[in-house]
């Protein structure tokens, strides 16, 4: 394991610059989100000063990969990487196992999310609302 300095001493930052901020995050997260051979989630995304801290677990080929869609983002004046290595092995070990689909579920994994989110949501919604469940909250994408 090893520390990474990257500490500066500067003004809090202006409401413009909070925003130009959430802005660049916002965007590299829809870059990961858009990128088929990426697990988004796998990666914590922040943006102080323009400058993106990329954190998480990933293979050295999903780092590169993640750095460089990074760094085509307009704004991003730095990429600060700070990754644990993991091989391609580890990384089959974490993802979860395909599993038989519970009854009744058969309908919403013919569903692709990547595809057409809108109605992807749209008709989970109508799923629940069906089974006389209350809707799933989406806190992410």
């Amino acid at each position: 394991m090893s520390v990474v300095n990257s500490l500066a001493v500067r003004n809090t930052p202006s409401l413009a610059d909070r925003s130009a901020d959430l802005l660049i995050t916002g965007r590299i997260k829809a870059a990961l989100l858009d990128a088929s051979d990426l697990e988004s989630n796998a990666v914590k995304v922040i943006t102080e000063h323009s400058v993106v801290y990329l954190m998480g677990r990933v293979t050295k080929r999903e780092a590169d990969r993640i750095t460089n869609i990074a760094r085509t983002i307009p704004g991003v004046q730095r990429v600060v990487r700070v990754f644990e290595d993991i091989s391609e092995q580890e990384l089959r070990g974490l993802r979860p196992a395909k599993s038989e689909p519970a009854p009744g579920a058969g309908q919403a994994q013919s569903l692709s999310p990547r595809s057409d989110r809108s109605a992807y949501f749209k008709r989970l919604i109508r799923l629940d609302v069906s089974q006389r469940r209350p809707p799933m909250a989406c806190t992410s994408l």
